[in-house]
């Protein structure tokens, strides 16, 4: 069984994909493109296919993959400060932003 869609809840061990509870268990492969990831790199809004079995209360994955959004770009990124000092005095600060 496949789930497309938004995560709108986690918990330590699950998700919530629109309406659809999915038990996320250890075994589960978490992938962001070729970036193996973990339950906990996943946020609330980010878009995922879940691959998994049918249980009572909802899915068992045994794939996540957290995709970009709908012609979206991905809207996670990396931060990195640089700073250039002279002995006594901060002269420069620079934020880089990778996407």
């Amino acid at each position: 069984m496949d789930v497309n869609g938004r995560v709108t809840a986690k918990s330590a061990t699950s998700l919530t994909v629109g309406t659809t509870l999915v038990d996320v268990p250890a075994t589960a492969t978490i992938r962001h493109g070729n970036k193996v990831l973990t339950l906990a790199d996943i946020l609330i809004g980010d878009h995922v296919e879940v691959k998994g079995t049918r249980t009572t209360t909802g899915i068992t994955a045994t794939e996540v993959k957290v995709e970009s959004g709908d012609d979206e770009e991905d809207t996670r990124s990396e931060e990195h400060t640089s700073e250039l000092q002279s002995l006594r005095h901060l002269v420069c600060r620079l934020l880089l932003e990778k996407k």
